[in-house]
């Protein structure tokens, strides 16, 4: 009993420190937020605070796992496509139970990210240092990719059959494409405060013949 009330402690606290780091980084930036910042704000030594995650890197990893796991809130799901290994039978539950394209729930996403640059810039920052292997922000974004590829695949295809888009698009490359200009959105972005990334995947679909205003208004029902 006393292992188990020690493990359930421990999980509180991790949890706490990963909020507590959302906010910091949030308020002051990724450039600004520091260790200590986070360690003060929930009563712990800089050293406390890494024995709940080993590293900084590990923290700040973990910091962005968190995110995804709120980042779809709102939603009547009871699974986070974005935070966690789904096989494609779970996916194609989640979709359906939306009855909303993915599409439309990342520009949601988008918008509210675009409220928290800080959290832009430290995705953006560990998205390059965690193309080197060793990283330990890479197994964290290899899987991330997948599973968004994995929707946004499988959101094409619905959109296929529904006739919303042309059967002849290939929907994996698709998908990809989507991907690659999110993360470069988000990027260009940081240097100028005028790119919306919510507008500009909206302008994205319609170049395909799908209604922006429809991705739209059902991106604003996740707020």
């Amino acid at each position: 009993m006393a292992k188990r009330g020690s493990y359930a402690k421990g999980a509180a606290k991790k949890e706490e420190i990963l909020d507590t780091a959302l906010r910091v980084i949030a308020e002051n930036g990724y450039s600004k937020a520091t260790l200590k910042d986070v360690a003060d704000a929930v009563g712990l030594s800089q050293m406390g605070v890494l024995h709940h995650f080993g590293t900084k890197e590990e923290l700040f990893t973990q910091v962005l796992a968190q995110r995804d796991r709120l980042s779809l809130g709102g939603q009547p799901l009871t699974e986070n496509p974005l935070a966690e290994d789904l096989d494609e039978e779970s996916l194609q539950r989640i979709i359906g139970e939306t009855g909303e394209p993915i599409a439309a729930m990342i520009q949601g996403v988008a918008r509210r990210n675009a409220e928290t640059p800080g959290l832009i810039q430290l995705f953006t920052m560990l998205l390059a240092e965690g193309t080197e292997d060793t990283h330990k922000a890479h197994d964290y974004f290899q899987k991330r990719i997948a599973r968004l590829h994995a929707m946004l695949k499988l959101s094409i295809e619905r959109m296929q059959a529904d006739g919303s888009l042309p059967e002849s698009i290939d929907s994996s490359r698709l998908a990809t494409l989507h991907i690659g200009l999110m993360d470069g959105l988000q990027t260009l972005s940081l240097y100028d405060d005028s790119v919306s990334v919510e507008e500009h995947l909206a302008f994205f679909w319609g170049l395909l013949g799908v209604d922006p205003s429809s991705l739209r208004n059902s991106g604003d029902l996740e707020k």
